[in-house]
């Protein structure tokens, strides 16, 4: 295995490298792979580093750990679960065309909360995306995405404006599968009324929301949109 020698951290360098063995078929579906002491031999790193890869890929569900066994590619793959959509993909659903315009896109270090939430260490970076969403050519929302940088580091070098970023992580096997949100009312700032082409002070729904492949969180984001154009359905079981 052959580990790059650049800003993305070694673990995330071995975390891809099994993903795309399991990919290619080099590891199959329920087969044993080679431990921690093994791959951290082959790869030239501590069994600490090693450990930190696999248990993110057990998190995702893509590998899973058997007592007094071994870790083994999980059978319950990240291809099986329910795929969470994002805005542009909720906008089409609900026959309006969805329009993207990035405002802004850059690798920052996070502040402690952002940190936290996506459960990083303190010297990882993050992509910030801001962009400003339309439907049928009138602005809906804005959001503020933040996206740990070794998971979707092309988010920086390719054009967004149309593309849905949940799209892009599921390409890079970082299937989004559920979500946390926090939601509330609150009343729009001289920036969002702007953007939004609303009144000042208007109210309009905050959204705070933390998304997971599996139980490894992926994004988060601060989602703002006008109270007119969305309605929020949950089904409480």
């Amino acid at each position: 295995m052959k580990l790059e020698n650049n800003d993305i951290p070694i673990y995330y360098q071995i975390e891809n490298l099994i993903r795309d063995k399991i990919e290619n078929s080099e590891y199959a579906t329920g087969e044993k792979i080679p431990s921690e002491r093994e791959l951290g031999e082959i790869c030239g790193v501590s069994r600490m580093t090693v450990r930190k890869a696999l248990d993110n890929l057990v998190n995702e569900g893509i590998l899973e750990r058997r007592e007094r066994q071994g870790t083994f590619v999980a059978r319950d793959n990240l291809n099986e679960f329910t795929t969470l959509v994002g805005v542009s993909e909720y906008i089409e659903s609900e026959g309006m065309k969805p329009n993207i315009k990035v405002i802004n896109k850059e690798l920052i270090k996070p502040d402690k909360s952002i940190t936290k939430n996506l459960n990083l260490n303190s010297d990882e970076k993050v992509i910030l995306v801001e962009r400003l969403i339309l439907a049928d050519k009138r602005p809906c929302g804005f959001e503020q995405s933040y996206i740990p940088y070794p998971i979707c580091p092309e988010l920086l070098e390719v054009e967004i404006d149309q593309k849905s970023i949940y799209a892009m992580l599921r390409r890079n096997g970082h299937k989004p599968t559920k979500a946390k949100d926090q939601t509330s009312a609150i009343l729009s700032n001289d920036k969002l009324s702007k953007l939004l082409q609303i009144d000042s002070k208007e109210a309009i729904l905050k959204n705070i929301r933390t998304s997971f492949s599996k139980d490894r969180p992926i994004v988060y984001s601060y989602n703002y949109y006008s109270g007119e154009d969305f309605v929020m359905t949950r089904i409480v079981f």
